[in-house]
C-alpha cells in the first residue's frame, strides 16, 4: 500500500491494524502462525518506512496517514464524564 511515499507490504499494514487494536506480538505471531520475531520485525520494518521511533508511533502515523482505519482527528472523537 502506498500513501504519502509511504510502501507498506499487505503483511505489515495487517500486524500494524492488531497491534493498532492491542495486540501483543505474541498474540499476533498465534494468529497469523508466525513467530513473535517475524511479527516484530515486521514492525520494526513498517515503523522505519514511517519514520518512527517505536510500535505506538508507527501505528500512530499509519492511522494519521491513512494508511489504517482510525480517526482523522481526535478532536472529533466525544470524551467520556
Amino acid at each position: 500500500m502506498n500513501k504519502d511515499g509511504v510502501d507498506l507490504t499487505g503483511r505489515e499494514l495487517e500486524i500494524m491494524a492488531f497491534a493498532s487494536e492491542g495486540l501483543s506480538s505474541a498474540d499476533i505471531a498465534g494468529m497469523l502462525k508466525i513467530s513473535a520475531a517475524t511479527v516484530r520485525s515486521h514492525l520494526s520494518n513498517a515503523a522505519k518506512k514511517l519514520g518512527a521511533t517505536n510500535t505506538a508511533n508507527a501505528v500512530a502515523l499509519a492511522i494519521r496517514g491513512g494508511l489504517l482505519p482510525g480517526s482523522p482527528s481526535a478532536t472529533t472523537m466525544p470524551l467520556d464524564d
